[in-house]
């Protein structure tokens, strides 16, 4: 009877650990895909790519136009995670196109400005 009693005590002892064991692992767990892709410096290199290729890879007649759109898409999709983008552009010549950017993005933690030419 004694020899049950341990083996059953032992069991719920260790059932008992396990759970608590679990439960704090749970507070200390850092998923790093969400601090990679969730900061604002990972959208402003985002940011500053995509604008990149945009001017890159546009015609002249097209430039304007392209550039805006990129914004406005840019600017709604950090809009839907809470993030407000602001930003001016300057097209200095095309071809070969120049073009000065002025990004600001802002957070309820932070806030970076960002100018840019390409």
């Amino acid at each position: 009877m004694k020899a049950q009693f341990f083996i059953i005590s032992a069991v719920v002892i260790a059932s008992i650990l396990f759970t608590v064991s679990q439960n704090l692992l749970d507070f200390a767990k850092i998923d790093p895909r969400r601090t990679a892709t969730d900061t604002e410096l990972y959208y402003i290199n985002d940011i500053e790519t995509t604008l990149k290729n945009v001017v890159k890879y546009s015609p002249c007649e097209r430039l304007e136009p392209n550039i805006k759109n990129a914004l406005e898409i840019i600017k709604s999709e950090l809009s839907s995670r809470a993030i407000n983008v602001s930003y001016s552009y300057t097209v200095f010549s095309c071809p070969p196109p120049n073009v000065n950017f002025r990004i600001n993005i802002t957070s309820f933690e932070t806030e970076i400005n960002m100018i840019f030419s390409v």
